[in-house]
């Protein structure tokens, strides 16, 4: 495999650019596939990221919603981290660099780098973080489809200043309107001595209002319907990593 402007290049001459964890996509700067492709294989055509739907023999048209499908790194890198650990695994960023842990306790040595860096850019944050935090929107500073992934960040509660953090793809994210027969999909869980375990779902306020996120009460069950506790799983701050 030679180097080519940074970038490796395969047997053909083709420009593969790494999009993480192991994974590369090559570079077609025309209309028609310089190589054949599997079926799952990933390009960038127009230069947007690409999924391969269907097989593609070299000389072929490319087209989107035939033969490939546009896609987002965040989107799968997650996919690929469900099908090789399952919902186990915990994405994180360090020194710069994103990244997964395997297991909730976070272990310095198990962190697995996924290639690249990220920058962090603050979207929202708490100006009393230490108060009881009741159900309603935040405006951010940007919208959440701006970038790869969005990093919340909770209080344990008004007397624990311990926090939490987890990221998200932007997809994750619900909408108000589909709560509470289709869930948000983004939850906050956390347990202390004083509140027990108490869940904070969020989502967007609308499906087409990409700035805009709902916190739900504090609840102490996972469905959402159980005892408000708004002292408890305090949103903090929230960011945006690209």
């Amino acid at each position: 495999m030679a180097t080519y402007n940074g970038h490796n290049e395969d047997a053909s001459g083709n420009i593969l650019l790494s999009i993480g964890n192991g994974m590369t996509a090559t570079l077609e700067t025309g209309t028609t596939a310089s190589q054949a492709y599997t079926k799952g294989a990933y390009l960038y055509y127009n230069n947007r990221l690409c999924k391969v739907t269907a097989a593609i023999a070299s000389g072929n048209t490319l087209t989107i919603g035939t033969n490939i499908a546009y896609t987002s790194l965040g989107a799968e890198l997650t996919s690929h981290l469900k099908a090789t650990n399952g919902d186990e695994f915990y994405f994180d960023y360090k020194d710069g660099e994103p990244g997964y842990y395997p297991s909730a306790s976070k272990t310095a040595s198990q962190f697995v780098p996924i290639g690249g860096t990220m920058s962090e850019t603050l979207l929202w944050s708490n100006p009393s973080p230490t108060s009881s935090f009741a159900a309603q929107d935040v405006t951010l500073s940007q919208p959440i489809t701006d970038f790869t992934y969005i990093k919340i960040v909770c209080r344990l509660s008004t007397s624990n200043s311990t926090q939490m953090a987890a990221l998200f793809s932007p997809s994750d994210f619900g909408t108000v309107s589909a709560y509470p027969t289709k869930q948000p999909s983004i939850t906050m869980t956390a347990a202390s001595g004083s509140g027990g375990t108490v869940t904070r779902y969020s989502a967007k306020a609308s499906s087409n209002d990409n700035s805009t996120i709902h916190f739900y009460p504090g609840s102490t069950t996972t469905t959402g319907s159980g005892s408000t506790k708004n002292g408890n799983t305090i949103p903090v701050a929230i960011y945006g990593l690209k």
